[in-house]
């Protein structure tokens, strides 16, 4: 028995002597409440707000718009060089303007519109309402009255065979005199056809002659430049900024965009941005978009112009803008979706944590200024601030050392 106990005893000394506690790791030495680092998420309120218009170029876009809409009045300019391919020997019969319809804005399908004689050449790419608005003849050459079809072509006939004849003769020579047409609505009806730039149903001239067998001979002229002209029919000048508004908008076809400036100061240059969500409110009275589609508006962050000079603002093009669809039937619109939310995030934690990047805010434009009449107008909470505009960031802290302090 005394030989038991003695080993016994031998073996527990020797338990103890090879039973040496772990060296610390690096979990140890962290705080143990700090060990997530997820923050309360902030809601934020605008510090500055702001809007401006500027009027679209709108040569190669697809569509042409026609009429108007919410304070913007929208003519067609058309060129067709196509016509030299018209035999000046054969008689002239008719010539008809053939456009395919693409959205009707309203109720009224019956549309007017008196076509104006051009006299000053323009370029597609850069032409503006004020580049032709004393260019053209101020009496029509020719008026037309038609039906609008959605998803089907429509006819304006042009009656003044003289004109025609002119205008195919004056086409076979170098130094154009006839530099097209300007189309101009005489009554409420808007609408949106397809644009000589379009891969399917391109609008164009068909011009009927008579040979000199008695037949007829029809040819399909299509345009060779066309775009839309857009008459902005507000008090508000251009390129002013117009700060704290009862409204931001946003606008295809009015050309506005809006500028939004949020303090993210508070939060730490060490923190990680999860999600950065920017949302608004809707104006839906004041805002149009199509009822089988919606909006496409972008936010980029503002780079080198603290001041927000409308002639003069640019975007950062280093990081990429946030886009998102808005509907104005919708009470919010918010850049929630998986890319945009990506994108405002980045932006926002640039702010935080680089010091050679500023916060001058987010300019909020349309996407494809130009290509139709939609808008959207967005609550600045200026009547009511439950309706101000928000950024909500969640973010998280690194873990502290237990050593820092």
């Amino acid at each position: 028995m005394k030989k038991i106990v003695i080993i016994l005893g031998i073996g527990l000394f020797l338990l103890n002597c090879t039973n040496n506690k772990p060296l610390p790791n690096g979990y140890d030495l962290l705080e143990r409440e700090n060990k997530t680092g997820v923050m309360p998420a902030v809601t934020l309120k605008p510090t500055h707000m702001a809007r401006y218009w500027k009027t679209p170029i709108t040569g190669g876009y697809t569509t042409l718009l026609l009429g108007q809409s919410m304070e913007v009045q929208a003519s067609i300019l058309l060129q067709c060089r196509n016509l030299i391919k018209i035999d000046t020997t054969q008689t002239l019969v008719s010539a008809t303007l053939k456009l395919y319809g693409a959205w009707l804005f309203g109720e009224d399908s019956l549309m007017a519109v008196d076509m104006h004689r051009v006299n000053v050449s323009w370029d597609e790419n850069s032409v503006l309402f004020a580049d032709v608005a004393d260019g053209y003849d101020a009496d029509p050459v020719a008026h037309a009255e038609f039906t609008f079809h959605k998803d089907g072509w429509v006819d304006l006939p042009i009656n003044n065979i003289e004109f025609m004849q002119e205008w195919i003769s004056d086409s076979y020579k170098s130094d154009l005199t006839i530099n097209g047409l300007l189309l101009k609505s005489t009554n409420n009806s808007t609408a949106e056809f397809v644009s000589a730039d379009a891969s399917a149903n391109p609008a164009y001239i068909e011009i009927l002659t008579e040979n000199v067998d008695g037949n007829n001979d029809t040819t399909k002229a299509f345009l060779s430049h066309d775009a839309t002209l857009l008459k902005f029919m507000t008090s508000e000048e251009e390129n002013v900024l117009q700060e704290f508004p009862q409204s931001l908008r946003v606008g295809n076809a009015s050309g506005y965009s809006s500028l939004i400036k949020f303090d993210v100061s508070a939060i730490p240059a060490q923190a990680t941005i999860h999600r950065a969500l920017l949302k608004f409110y809707i104006d839906e009275e004041s805002s149009l978009t199509k009822t089988d589609a919606s909006m496409f508006i972008s936010a980029a962050r503002i780079g080198g112009d603290s001041l927000w000079q409308p002639t003069t603002i640019e975007i950062d093009s280093s990081t990429m803008p946030a886009y998102d669809e808005a509907s104005s039937v919708n009470e919010t619109f918010a850049f929630d979706g998986a890319t945009s939310a990506q994108a405002v995030s980045r932006i926002v934690q640039d702010w935080v944590s680089r010091e050679e990047t500023p916060n001058y805010g987010f300019l909020i434009m349309p996407r494809y200024p130009g290509e139709d009449f939609q808008e959207i107008a967005l609550k600045t909470g200026a009547t009511d601030s439950l309706f101000s505009p928000t950024l909500e960031i969640t973010y998280s802290l690194p873990p502290s050392h237990r050593f820092a302090n």
